[in-house]
């Protein structure tokens, strides 16, 4: 059954006034998945709100672990901790739990706003994966036609952080499909995480495309039919891949332990890509071996960004 995916609108999430600025929402665990463990990866973004967030699982009261805080002012929140002796540890972008469970624990959402207003067009999802899905991308039959993704290339930029910044790369691919204007300093500057010290904190670069009026999320994917509805309402979906030497045929890097990409369509034994990794923009659009490009997903996991453009309504 795994994963799931449970996303909430506005009008769906159960946000309560925190004081000062702050306002909370706390969404129960599934018993069948903290009996079954796994990874739990929240996302959080908003249109019009200069805001922080972060989350936490708590049991009750008591907060047992708690992500990095995300957004315009790291000093609103306390810092990352986990307590791996209870079988909950946090990795940066998500938390993993041991499974084994019998006892309740909920996934707290805290967001910190810049004015006195309630949240509104927001978008908070909860993305849940088994530790040991046996079956990856076994629709491998299915086809979507390529989308018209610009093509940019990291290497082009400032030596000192070109090899860094794949994942604002990616979301300047995605952002330029849509037409939205944006400076690639200021994106840059959004989606560098001071306390990581990395430009690629998934959901710090969902808040980055937030900034500039586009929401999304980070969740996970194991089936190609869902990459292909995206691309089929016009939406690329940039995935972190991770392999090895040998791993991905013509792929720009030997190998590497994490990089974003942008998917733009899928063929019946291939897989197009703007991989922002090219030497220059002109081979930044790509295809990839459909079952070499399934497993270096799966090597982190299945995990993609989803941006939406600033016109859709949520």
């Amino acid at each position: 059954m795994w994963p799931s995916f449970l996303d909430f609108r506005d009008t769906e999430i159960p946000w309560r006034e925190a004081g000062n600025k702050r306002w909370a929402a706390t969404l129960p665990l599934p018993e069948k998945f903290l009996k079954d463990g796994g990874t739990c990866l929240p996302s959080f973004s908003m249109r019009d709100h200069t805001y922080t967030w972060q989350a936490a699982l708590m049991n009750g009261s008591d907060i047992l672990a708690q992500t990095l805080p995300i957004g315009q002012d790291m000093t609103a929140f306390e810092r990352a901790f986990d307590t791996p002796e209870q079988g909950l540890s946090q990795k940066l972008d998500y938390f993993q739990i041991k499974g084994g469970r019998t006892g309740p624990l909920s996934l707290k959402v805290s967001v910190q706003t810049e004015k006195e207003e309630s949240i509104t067009d927001s978008l908070l999802t909860m993305s849940l994966s088994h530790q040991d899905i046996e079956e990856f991308f076994p629709d491998h039959e299915v086809v979507a036609t390529p989308l018209n993704v610009p093509s940019l290339s990291q290497m082009e930029e400032e030596e000192h952080i070109k090899s860094r910044i794949c994942s604002p790369t990616s979301l300047a691919m995605v952002l330029s499909c849509y037409k939205v204007p944006f400076a690639f300093p200021e994106l840059l500057q959004a989606c560098y995480h001071e306390q990581a010290d990395i430009y690629g904190v998934w959901p710090q670069n969902i808040w980055a495309a937030s900034r500039f009026g586009a929401i999304g999320t980070v969740r996970y994917f194991v089936k190609w039919h869902k990459v292909a509805s995206l691309l089929q309402k016009g939406i690329p979906v940039i995935a972190s891949i991770r392999y090895e030497e040998g791993d991905l045929t013509d792929a720009p890097m030997q190998q590497t332990q994490g990089h974003l990409v942008v998917i733009c369509g899928l063929e019946k034994d291939y897989v197009h890509v703007s991989d922002p990794a090219a030497k220059t923009q002109r081979e930044v659009r790509r295809s990839y071996d459909k079952e070499e490009f399934a497993n270096a997903w799966r090597q982190h996991g299945g995990v993609g960004y989803v941006l939406y453009p600033p016109s859709k309504k949520l």
